[in-house]
């Protein structure tokens, strides 16, 4: 018989760091879901065009203030521990949705051509961090 893997101890300055390294990402995930859906509520969001080319009937009202008011709760819900995991988990749902103009309408995110990115081709990939960021919390254990 062997001995169970030894379980390695991690010091307290490594815990304060994960645990602000934690309290970032939730911080930085919800200011960017409430800023975007506040902009989308308000109809000033610039992502209006990137909407009218891949999904139009979300460009106006009463779909783009939803899309808004979705982003504003999944910004509480990130807030709201009970909540949070649930909302990661449309969060993440919600973004790999938006992915999905490289199949419907490539042409709006490269130019000339592939891989050559346009300003709305960044702001999709960048949905990637965010993807990234939420599954990192989400498969987070440590606040079980």
């Amino acid at each position: 018989l062997t001995a169970p893997p030894a379980r390695r101890s991690i010091a307290l300055p490594d815990l304060l760091n994960l645990w602000i390294a934690r309290k970032l990402l939730i911080a930085s995930l919800a200011l960017t879901f409430f800023w975007f859906g506040i902009l989308k509520i308000a109809g000033v969001s610039p992502v209006v065009p990137l909407l009218k080319a891949t999904f139009p009937f979300m460009a106006s009202d009463p779909y783009l203030s939803l899309l808004g008011l979705f982003e504003v709760a999944a910004a509480a819900g990130l807030i709201i521990s009970k909540l949070r995991r649930v909302t990661l988990a449309f969060v993440i749902c919600h973004l790999i949705g938006t992915l999905s103009i490289i199949v419907i309408a490539p042409h709006v995110l490269f130019a000339p051509e592939f891989p050559v990115l346009t300003m709305e081709g960044e702001f999709v990939v960048k949905n990637l961090i965010l993807i990234s960021a939420s599954l990192v919390l989400l498969l987070d254990t440590s606040d079980r």
